[in-house]
């Protein structure tokens, strides 16, 4: 399974107020939601784990991913939205997810991956605002993961 489907499951498992196709999505955030949004989108990162030995894959796997919050859009239609519950959210995935240390994570419906850890690579930041006036805030995580097979 895809890291950022592994990482909202666990959001969605772990957390309240996150739901996949409603207010939790992977790697596209729709223009139309109601209310707080998360994407978790994956990004670039280093290479595997090997270990001595033969020709056998690689025992750990570098997946980075970066989750971005977006709030409501602004009361009456205009101007900046109300920061406050995009930020309370963001830092409640950052949470989530920086306490993820030597679990399976995923569904079983779905499938799931061992994870040594998921490492913060910041707490989470203002981002950008988008041409609605919603605020973003994001962080960065490195996820640790064995390769499956």
């Amino acid at each position: 399974m895809p890291v950022a489907d592994e990482i909202g499951y666990h959001l969605t498992a772990n957390t309240t107020g996150q739901t996949f196709g409603t207010s939790l999505f992977v790697n596209a955030l729709p223009d139309e939601t109601a209310g707080v949004s998360t994407v978790i989108v994956e990004t670039a990162s280093f290479g595997p784990q090997q270990t001595m030995g033969g020709a056998t894959l690689p025992q750990w796997e570098h997946a980075r991913v970066q989750v971005i919050t977006r709030s409501t859009q602004p009361l009456g239609g205009s101007g900046i939205a109300n920061p406050t519950a995009a930020r309370t959210r963001a830092q409640k995935t950052w949470e989530c997810l920086t306490k993820i240390v030597n679990q399976t994570v995923g569904a079983t419906s779905v499938g799931s991956r061992y994870y040594l850890r998921v490492e913060p690579l910041q707490s989470p930041f203002l981002l950008d605002r988008d041409n609605r006036g919603r605020t973003l805030f994001a962080a960065n995580y490195e996820c640790w993961r064995k390769v499956s097979t």
